[in-house]
């Protein structure tokens, strides 16, 4: 893939190619690609509160990911599918790896008015590109399942696995019962215009599948596939409506 560097004071942030429609006309749309949420991968599960009751708070862990390459998939989702979402349009993609723009994240939108940090505006500033797809992290309070009963885990936000070995979910394949393996994905799909740093439209991802995984490299690759998946229904969603 041919990639252009900005120059500037923003060396951290990086250009990917274009990417249209097979044969889609150029006057389309211009969208440009920022991912925000693969800094870290959290684990997360159930934790006593130590009273004696049945409560339960959420225990997290995050896990740094070096040059976040979950961000990198997620791009590489976005920008290909905008062009079969909105026919004609092209999309190219903007590795913002600077750590403090992964940071206070709800503190840039106000209604549809959207205030980047300085970094962020003016690398787009520069951009051939009419509107942002921008991926940032929400946190909500979730539910599991083991397709029996559903379990409440407390707020979880961005990308993570949530396990629970208290809770049995059963493989058919080796008529074994397993403790529930969830990753998870929480995350915001907003549609903004750069020139009136409005936001036209959003779609919030709240997705999590319980999984069976024998391998640290099974687990990523669940996680990695459940966020392609809902970032393919989020961008077909959003787009061209906006």
């Amino acid at each position: 893939m041919k990639r252009r560097t900005l120059v500037s004071a923003l060396p951290a942030l990086v250009l990917g190619a274009n990417v249209r429609a097979q044969g889609a006309p150029a006057a389309g749309r211009r969208y440009v690609v920022v991912s925000l949420i693969g800094d870290e991968m959290t684990n997360s599960g159930p934790k006593s509160n130590g009273t004696g009751t049945m409560i339960t708070r959420g225990a997290h862990k995050a896990v740094q990911m070096a040059g976040a390459p979950f961000d990198k998939v997620a791009a590489q989702a976005i920008a290909g599918v905008a062009p079969r979402a909105d026919a004609g349009a092209q999309a190219s993609m903007l590795d913002a790896s600077a750590m403090s723009l992964y940071s206070a994240q709800e503190g840039w939108f106000n209604d549809d008015k959207v205030t980047l940090p300085d970094a962020l505006a003016e690398a787009l500033a520069k951009q051939d590109a009419t509107r942002l797809l921008l991926l940032t992290k929400i946190k909500r309070d979730a539910r599991v399942t083991n397709g029996r009963v559903f379990v409440p885990t407390g707020p979880l936000m961005g990308l993570g696995v949530y396990r629970d070995n208290s809770v049995a979910i059963h493989n058919n394949q080796d008529n074994q019962d397993y403790g529930l393996i969830v990753p998870y994905v929480f995350a915001r799909l907003s549609v903004i215009d750069i020139a009136s740093s409005r936001q036209l439209r959003h779609r919030d991802i709240e997705r999590t599948r319980s999984v069976f995984v024998t391998s640290p490299g099974d687990l990523i690759a669940a996680l990695q596939q459940e966020l392609v998946d809902s970032l393919t229904q989020a961008v077909t969603e959003a787009l061209p409506e906006a």
